[in-house]
């Protein structure tokens, strides 16, 4: 059994909002969070848990799982805003292919994960995890994420985390449910 990769040490979560654990495998889950041991028996390849809203802004605690055997801890998981920064190659569009360069700000309040594309010799992959705000992190960071991330953070003061999910030059299909691509919703398509 494995948790979904944007599970990791050093993650926030949305503060004030119940928390949804998710991955693959079968078997038995158990999470230990808040002195209490939350189970699950699983017997589809996919499995979501979900637990109730218990964290403020600011708080930070370890997560710990057994996997149907394997052991699992997330450590230093804080609670605050989540972003997701979704789109083409004007969200792809990092810090380091700004002209003129700007001068990045460190903040260890604020957090990125990036999921991976089709393009893997891009910037960062979600093995690379949670990243704290550093001068040389941010430089392969979403440009646009990471000026949100510091106006925000200016305005809120709250730990912030960033989910960039972007692929330049994806069609708009990608980005679309199955739903809203049927032929009555969608406008016809002049030739």
């Amino acid at each position: 059994m494995e948790l979904a990769k944007i599970f990791g040490s050093g993650m926030i979560f949305q503060a004030e909002k119940p928390i949804l654990f998710f991955g693959t495998g079968k078997g038995i889950i158990k999470i230990f969070f808040d002195a209490k041991i939350h189970e699950k028996t699983v017997t589809d390849e996919k499995w979501v848990v979900e637990l109730p809203s218990c964290r403020g802004y600011g708080e930070s605690c370890d997560i710990s799982f057994d996997l149907n055997g394997k052991k699992k801890i997330l450590y230093d998981v804080t609670f605050g805003d989540v972003f997701l920064c979704a789109g083409q190659s004007n969200m792809q569009f990092t810090i380091s292919e700004e002209t003129p360069l700007s001068d990045v700000v460190e903040n260890s309040m604020i957090k990125y994960f990036v999921s991976d594309r089709i393009e893997n010799h891009c910037g960062q992959k979600s093995d690379d995890g949670w990243q704290t705000c550093t001068k040389n992190s941010a430089l392969r960071w979403s440009a646009i994420g990471y000026h949100f991330a510091q106006a925000y953070f200016r305005e809120k003061n709250v730990p912030i985390g960033v989910v960039g999910c972007f692929q330049g030059a994806s069609g708009i299909r990608s980005w679309v449910s199955k739903t809203c691509l049927t032929k009555e919703i969608l406008l016809p398509i002049e030739k």
